[in-house]
C-alpha cells in the first residue's frame, strides 16, 4: 500500500516519536532527602545567644555535613502525550524508510511443501534473511 510504504522520509517525525518513546520508558526514581526527611536534627545544637558562635537551628540544615539537600530531585513521570496522527505517521515513515533502504522485505505467501522449520530455514538463508528484527 503506497499510503503505508510510500511515505516521504520525515526525520523530524521520527525524532519526535523516538524521544516520546524514550521519555515514556524513563523511570524517574531519583530522590534526595530534604532537611525535614533526614534523620535527627530536632533540637537546637546550642543556645541562640551567649555562646559566641553563629546561630543555628538544626544540625540537618543544608549547609551542614549530613544535612538535607535543597531543591533536589523528586520522583516524577517524564511521560507526555504525542498526538495519535504523529505516532501513526512515525510508524509509516519508519516502514517506508526501511523498505526504501532494502532493510525490509514484504512477503505475500511462502510456497513450501511442508510447514516444518527445517524446510523453512534453507529458504530463509538463501534469501539472506537471518534475523527477523534487523
Amino acid at each position: 500500500n503506497p499510503f503505508v510504504f510510500g511515505a516521504p522520509p520525515r526525520l523530524d517525525i521520527l525524532n519526535r516519536v523516538v524521544l516520546w518513546q524514550r521519555a515514556k520508558k524513563r523511570a524517574g526514581t531519583a530522590k534526595t532527602k530534604t532537611r525535614g526527611e533526614v534523620r535527627g536534627g530536632g533540637r537546637k545544637p546550642w543556645q541562640q545567644k551567649g555562646s559566641g558562635r553563629a546561630r543555628q537551628g538544626s544540625i540537618r540544615a543544608p549547609h551542614w555535613r549530613g544535612g538535607g539537600v535543597v531543591h533536589g530531585p523528586v520522583p516524577r513521570s517524564y511521560q507526555y502525550t504525542l498526538p495519535k496522527q504523529v505516532r501513526r505517521m512515525g510508524v509509516r515513515v519508519a516502514l517506508s524508510v526501511r523498505l526504501a533502504q532494502g532493510d525490509m522485505h514484504i512477503v505475500d505467501a511462502f510456497e513450501l511443501e511442508s510447514h516444518k522449520t527445517k524446510d523453512l530455514l534453507p529458504y530463509l538463508e538463501s534469501k539472506g534473511w537471518i534475523n527477523a528484527l534487523f
